[in-house]
């Protein structure tokens, strides 16, 4: 159906597994969709999206989990780009920069979920690293938005998100 409404490129993010054979199964389907269809299917690795139950008060654990598996998945060359969500029920800022620098240092490209419940700095913290775009923004303040816009990262706003 996209298709036939000229969409010819689709991103599909990872991050509802949050432990490595679910988000390699996601990434993996994302990547035979782009190959069996005529369209071209980008890929986002999302595993810092949210904190799964075995690693519950262990965030900076499950961080280093998520290290991991951005190293195989990209290895294994699944992964076009890295997500994560910085928000207090999710990761810190400083929980993100590690993600973040090790993407960077792998060459790959950041995105961000940030400023969704509130300000946490996250924009900021994307256009440090050059983001390619943040997600809801509710939240926003000037200097992110100054930060996001001088950093060319485009602001992606999901007013949906906010209301259901």
């Amino acid at each position: 159906a996209l298709m036939a409404e000229g969409v010819t490129t689709l991103e599909i993010k990872s991050g509802y597994g949050l432990a490595l054979e679910h988000e390699r199964k996601c990434l993996q389907v994302a990547r035979t969709l782009g190959q069996a269809q005529a369209v071209d299917v980008r890929t986002t690795f999302l595993g810092a999206h949210a904190v799964p139950p075995e690693f519950a008060g262990q965030t900076d654990a499950y961080v280093d989990a998520v290290l991991q598996m951005l190293m195989v998945l990209n290895a294994e060359g699944l992964v076009d780009a890295v997500d994560g969500f910085c928000e207090r029920i999710a990761f810190s800022t400083a929980q993100i920069e590690r993600v973040f620098a090790a993407a960077k240092a792998l060459g790959l490209p950041v995105k961000l979920h940030a400023e969704q419940l509130s300000d946490s700095g996250g924009a900021q913290l994307a256009a440090r690293y050059q983001a390619l775009s943040v997600d809801h923004l509710e939240w926003l303040s000037d200097e992110g938005a100054r930060a996001c816009a001088q950093a060319g990262t485009v602001a992606v706003l999901l007013p949906g998100a906010f209301y259901f």
